[in-house]
């Protein structure tokens, strides 16, 4: 009986191991690396005018061009952006499926105001085009200039302190009176 069951677990075991190998041996997809060589930061969505220093108050966004031989259907695309200190600050995705080849990414307005910081910045961008089993990456920087100084100290007007003092002084005076004419 022993013999029997170990006969037919080999069996079993050879069969598994020579689907397994069968299925692995064919190769599968092979997906092409085409990387993204336009790649950069813009002023604001639909420019495409180049743009690497931002002020305190302004928004960067991240542009580049899909390489033609990412097809033109089911493109996902991702962005990273990492701060000077090269923490991830912030990710981005988006399913580019109309056939567009240029992407705008940023992290908007309110994100953007809670996270920026002077220095350099590191976007790398990423996408991956099922319909033609194509991936690729790119990589820029930005510069964030610093925030603006603080405004001046707030000085009352001369003729403020003046007022200040003088009704200090007479409410000072009645009460001294007051106390006065209380005790005597």
């Amino acid at each position: 009986m022993n013999k029997r069951l170990f006969t037919g677990l080999m069996v079993f075991l050879l069969s598994v191991g020579l689907v397994a190998t069968t299925a692995f041996a064919r190769g599968g997809n092979t997906t092409n690396t085409i990387n993204i060589e336009i790649i950069y930061t813009v002023g604001s969505s639909g420019s495409t005018a180049e743009k690497t220093t931002f002020s305190w108050t302004e928004v960067p966004w991240l542009y580049f061009e899909l390489p033609s031989g990412a097809g033109d259907r089911n493109i996902v695309t991702q962005s990273w952006w990492k701060d000077p200190g090269n923490t991830l600050q912030g990710y981005i995705y988006s399913s580019e499926a109309d056939g567009t080849l240029r992407v705008w990414h940023s992290l908007g307005n309110v994100k953007w105001d809670q996270v920026k910081t002077e220095g350099q910045w590191t976007i790398v961008a990423q996408y991956d085009a099922t319909s033609q089993n194509t991936t690729g990456k790119g990589t820029t920087n930005f510069t964030v200039t610093g925030p603006p100084p603080p405004p001046p100290p707030v000085i009352p007007e001369p003729v403020s302190s003046i007022l200040f003092l003088a009704g200090a002084a007479t409410l000072g005076i009645r009460r001294y009176l007051n106390k006065k004419r209380t005790t005597a």
